[in-house]
């Protein structure tokens, strides 16, 4: 059975080991520049609900847990390049009797003419259980 904590550190390890270029912009030229990989000044996960299912080989009355929807929240101090972690998600996250696959990505960048901060992005994961 796949546990919160499962979840938490599975994603934990993910968006800590996901490679994340820089970017900056050619003052001259407005040429997007991707440099050095930077880390996520903050990354917070949160259950956003959880979903359930008739039991299985139980009475009708029974429901399994057989699901979640979790966010992941990433900021930056800089603006950041997010195709290399995107394209790693396409690929289900397989844990316990479980795995984890991404729904959606929402990003936010600084302003180019005045950067004093940097990209965030919001993931929303769907983790699915497998029925015991």
């Amino acid at each position: 059975m796949v546990e919160t904590a499962d979840v938490y550190e599975a994603l934990l390890v993910f968006f800590q080991t996901a490679t994340y270029p820089g970017v900056t912009y050619d003052p001259a030229t407005r040429e997007r520049l991707v440099g050095a990989v930077v880390l996520p000044g903050s990354i917070e996960l949160n259950e956003l609900s959880s979903d359930f299912a008739p039991a299985r080989n139980h009475r009708d009355d029974l429901r399994d847990h057989s699901g979640w929807l979790w966010s992941a929240i990433l900021t930056f101090g800089v603006e950041v390049d997010f195709s290399t972690v995107r394209k790693a998600l396409q690929k289900v996250i397989h844990i316990n009797k479980g795995r984890i696959a991404i729904q959606r990505i929402r990003y936010t960048h600084p302003p180019r003419q005045d950067p004093n901060t940097g990209s965030r992005a919001e993931f929303v994961l769907n983790v699915l259980v497998q029925p015991l």
